[in-house]
């Protein structure tokens, strides 16, 4: 479990002494302030353009191995990555008359800037297979999603308490009606579409959210898996025709948060929800994330690797992916749904018997040959995937009636995509140690998905002959 972290302040001090050493972790306030107590921060800090930076670093790796049986190995991975960073300008107070900082060494306002990334391995296999009809423009979770930012906005709706100003302690009083006042959520709202997201891609419903425990790096770690057989081999019918035989399965699915910053409202993060709002009474997260994703893959979903007693090798490959975006700030989806099936052949000899005569005999090449066939078969789209028609509900007000919501509909489009398909013969002849002969085919046919691309495909060939210099 490794975990670092760095201070910066000028070049004459990086680490605070020996207990930071030990392990002990200071708060940039605590910094800031034992510095100053003892005479190292400068009085003419209105100068300054370097923040004192704190970066925290944390990465955690769950491993373990099993074997139920002979022969069948599993291996379980979880894995967490966090990434942190504050920078904090600490600059001094100025008097307007003289320009000089007051005696008593009072600090400006200041404002704490973070930002940061955050991965960690989830299981989201529950909508994976049963996730797309109508030509993949009809997603259950997606229509889930949709549902759950209703459940999401009342809970937290609910679950909030009065508007505090966080500078005087008070509430905050609406002007309109003269008492206090109360921020909102909307539908679209950070707070709300990351927990709804998160809930309808695993399969499900946002029921059991629970607003004030929430928090968008606490997710821990649940391990992803491969598994391998090679007892087939070990089988009488098998080894009549088999030297080895090996089945695979391997899945992996991670939640990524690619970058956020924190809200420039805010002074230190608070101890729960959100305590600031906007122009329009909106909550504003101290965390400000753009987008967060999923990437999930079944490579391989099924895969099979033999070789025959005849030096016959091959392996077949069926691969699952998907690759799921959100934007937090118009709610919209992207998906990109990929399929591949991946066939290969290959055989060597050193004793190939040539299918014609020469001089009235059948001569065999005695040099190694191989020869090799791979086809692959892809098929990926893209899908755009929106929610349209959406209202906020709205308390009511002296003079105004409450709104009730509305959640509005999914719709999604395919973007992109395209089938393709791809063979590549070749074959390899070693005429001695130094001296290659191959010869190679590749076709590829690319049949497009949108209407407004063409079907194309592209042809190459030819021998390459290959002279080592090498000793």
């Amino acid at each position: 479990l490794p975990r670092t972290r760095f201070f910066g302040m000028d070049s004459d001090w990086n680490a605070p002494g020996v207990p930071f050493i030990l392990g002990q972790q200071y708060d940039l306030d605590d910094l800031y302030n034992r510095a100053n107590s003892r005479g190292w921060y400068t009085d003419s800090s209105q100068y300054l353009n370097t923040p004192l930076s704190s970066l925290l670093t944390e990465n955690l790796v769950l491993r373990t191995a099993l074997e139920p049986f002979r022969d069948f190995n599993i291996q379980l991975e979880g894995r967490r990555q966090l990434a942190r960073n504050r920078e904090v300008f600490y600059r001094r107070e100025i008097k307007e008359q003289t320009l000089q900082a007051y005696p008593d060494g009072r600090l400006a306002p200041r404002q704490n800037l973070g930002s940061g990334t955050f991965s960690t391995s989830i299981i989201s296999i529950q909508t994976l297979f049963r996730d797309r009809s109508s030509g993949g423009e009809k997603s259950k979770a997606f229509d889930r999603f949709v549902q759950n930012r209703g459940i999401v906005q009342e809970r937290l709706q609910e679950n909030r308490a009065q508007l505090i100003n966080p500078t005087t302690g008070e509430p905050v009083i609406d002007p309109t009606t003269n008492g206090p006042a109360f921020g909102k959520y909307g539908y679209n709202s950070q707070d709300v579409l990351i927990p709804a997201f998160l809930d309808a891609y695993r399969g499900k419903s946002s029921d059991g959210y629970e607003a004030e425990k929430f928090k968008p790096f606490a997710l821990l770690p649940i391990p992803n898996w491969r598994i391998d057989y090679n007892g087939l081999a070990e089988l009488e019918f098998v080894k009549r025709y088999f030297r080895s035989i090996s089945i695979t399965h391997a899945y992996s699915s991670v939640y990524s948060v690619a970058g956020y910053t924190t809200a420039s409202q805010y002074s230190s993060e608070p101890e729960g929800l959100s305590t600031f709002t906007n122009a329009a009474g909106q909550y504003i997260p101290y965390y400000i994330i753009g987008q967060v994703s999923i990437a999930e893959r079944l490579s391989p979903l099924i895969g099979v690797n033999f070789q025959t007693l005849e030096k016959i090798t091959g392996r077949v490959e069926l691969r699952t992916e998907r690759a799921v975006g959100l934007n937090t700030t118009n709610a919209q989806v992207t998906e990109l749904h990929t399929q591949e099936l991946v066939i290969g052949f290959g055989y060597a000899t050193n004793r190939l018997k040539l299918p014609f005569r020469i001089g009235g005999e059948q001569r065999v090449l005695r040099n190694e040959l191989t020869a090799r066939l791979d086809l692959s078969i892809r098929d990926n789209t893209t899908i755009q995937r929106t929610i349209e028609d959406v209202l906020d509900p709205l308390p009511a007000t002296g003079t105004q009636p409450a709104v009730e919501g509305v959640l509005g509909r999914s719709f999604g489009l395919t973007a992109n995509g395209t089938r393709q398909m791809q063979l590549r013969p070749t074959i390899d002849y070693v005429l001695n140690q130094r001296l290659n002969l191959q010869f190679f085919f590749a076709r590829t046919v690319t049949e497009p998905r949108v209407q407004n691309s063409f079907k194309n495909s592209t042809t190459e060939g030819g021998i390459q002959l290959r002279y080592s210099l090498s000793q």
